[in-house]
C-alpha cells in the first residue's frame, strides 16, 4: 500500500508533502513516460504540479522535460477565465514545462480582445457535466499531442468526500460508494491518475503557503448553484456539526467498498470475456442471466473502455439495462421484478442512455450498444 497523508492530518510542512508524495508517485516509476498535469490554477492543481516538479527535480531518474502542463480555459467567468490561464501559463514558464491551453470560445459574447466575436455560435452549456466533458476531451487531445502516456489530475480525500455524497444522493450503485479511482484507463493508451486522493485540501494549502507559493480562487466555487459546491459549503458543515468524524469515517467507507469492488471487478471482467464482443466502436452483448451487481461494474469498465460519458448514467439506467440484457425473449419484454415500480420497466427493443448511447435488441437477439450521431441539418 502507498504512504499517504494520514486522512484527519492537519498542515504538513512542505518537505513531508514532498515525500509522501514521491512515495504515492514514485518519479522513477514514470520516468520513462511523459506526463501531462491538469492545472486550473486553483490550490490544489497548483500544489499538484509544484509537487511533481519538486519531486521530478529531485530524482535523478526524472527529467522535467517530461511534463507538461495542462490548462482548459472555459471562459465561463470572462476576464477572470483569462486571468486564471495567464496565470497558469506563467506558472508553466516558470518552471521550464510545456504548457498546453486551450478557450472555449462558442458564445456570442466572448471576445479576443478585437472586440470581434470569435465564433457566433449558439451559448454553450454551463452544468457541471457538459464543462467537464469538454475539459477531459482537451485533456485527451493534449495527451495524443504531447506524446505523453498518462495524466495527473489534482482530486483530494475532501474531493473524495464530497464525490460519495453525489453519488449517493443522485441514486448510486455498489461501484458508486467506491468513490473517485485512483487511476483508469482513459482513450485506448492513456491512464489517469490521481496522486492526491490521499491527501486533505488543508494540509496543501498550509503546505503552499509555507513555500509562498500562490494560487487562483475560482469565484464560481462559492455559488451553491453546483451541487457540489453545495454539498462542500452547506451540506457538510451541518453534517459535521453533529458528526465530527463524518468525513473520516466516510473515506474509511470508499476504502472498505473499494476491496468488496475489485472482487466484483474480477467477476465483471471474465463476464466481459465471455459474453461481449468489443469492435471499435461498438459493444455486442449476449443477453442471459447476470447478476446486476456484476453488470454494474461491467458497465463502467466498458464506459471507460470507450471513452463514452457515464456522469449522467444513473441506478435507474443500470436497472432498465440489467433488464434488457436479462430480458428472455426477442421482443426485449423484460422480466417482472418483485418491488419494481410500474413504468420502470425495459419493455421494448431499445433503451436510450445519456451521452447519445443507444442500446438495442438486434435481429440476432443480443444486445447492440452504441452511440449515436445527430444528422448535422444546414452544412456541407
Amino acid at each position: 500500500m502507498n504512504p499517504q497523508a494520514p486522512p484527519d492530518a492537519g498542515p504538513l510542512a512542505w518537505a513531508e508533502l514532498c515525500r509522501l508524495f514521491a512515495a504515492t508517485l514514485p518519479p522513477q516509476r514514470y520516468a520513462g513516460i511523459g506526463i501531462v498535469v491538469a492545472v486550473s490554477g486553483g490550490a490544489d492543481s497548483v500544489a499538484l504540479l509544484r509537487l511533481v516538479v519538486d519531486a521530478w527535480g529531485a530524482s535523478p531518474a526524472a527529467s522535467i522535460g517530461s511534463i507538461a502542463v495542462a490548462h482548459y480555459n472555459h471562459g465561463t467567468r470572462g476576464a477572470e477565465s483569462d486571468q486564471d490561464q495567464r496565470f497558469v501559463s506563467d506558472l508553466a514558464g516558470r518552471f521550464a514545462v510545456r504548457f498546453i491551453t486551450e478557450t472555449d470560445t462558442v458564445t456570442p459574447e466572448r471576445t479576443e480582445g478585437t472586440g470581434t466575436v470569435t465564433n457566433p455560435e449558439p451559448p454553450r452549456s454551463t452544468d457541471e457535466a457538459s464543462l467537464r466533458e469538454k475539459r477531459y476531451a482537451f485533456l485527451r487531445r493534449c495527451l495524443a499531442a504531447s506524446g505523453a502516456r498518462c495524466l495527473l489530475t489534482a482530486h483530494t480525500g475532501d474531493d473524495q468526500v464530497e464525490t460519495l455524497l453525489h453519488h449517493l444522493f443522485r441514486g448510486t450503485g455498489p461501484s458508486g460508494l467506491c468513490g473517485i479511482p485512483k487511476q483508469r484507463p482513459i482513450a485506448d493508451d492513456f491512464m489517469l491518475v490521481r496522486p492526491l486522493l490521499g491527501f486533505r485540501r488543508e494540509a496543501l494549502r498550509a503546505g503552499l503557503n509555507e513555500i509562498g507559493q500562490t494560487w487562483r480562487e475560482d469565484r464560481s466555487n462559492q455559488s451553491i448553484r453546483y451541487r457540489r459546491n453545495w454539498i462542500r459549503r452547506e451540506l457538510l458543515p451541518l453534517i459535521r456539526s453533529q458528526y465530527p468524524e463524518a468525513e473520516q469515517a466516510i473515506l474509511r467507507l470508499i476504502s472498505t467498498q473499494s476491496h468488496w469492488n475489485q472482487a466484483l471487478r474480477d467477476q465483471a471482467h471474465q463476464w466481459i470475456e465471455e459474453c461481449v464482443c468489443l469492435d471499435p466502436t461498438v459493444a455486442r452483448i449476449v443477453r442471459g442471466p447476470v447478476s446486476a451487481a456484476v453488470l454494474g461494474v461491467a458497465i463502467g469498465i466498458l464506459w471507460d473502455h470507450f471513452g463514452w460519458p457515464r456522469q449522467r448514467l444513473d441506478a435507474r439506467h443500470h436497472q432498465l439495462l440489467w433488464q434488457l440484457v436479462c430480458s428472455s425473449n426477442s421482443d426485449g419484454d423484460s422480466m417482472k421484478q418483485r418491488g419494481e415500480a410500474p413504468g420502470e420497466q425495459a419493455t421494448t427493443k431499445s433503451l436510450n442512455l445519456p451521452g447519445q448511447l443507444r442500446a438495442r435488441i438486434t435481429g440476432e437477439g443480443n444486445i447492440q450498444i452504441e452511440r449515436i450521431w445527430r444528422k448535422q441539418t444546414g452544412r456541407n
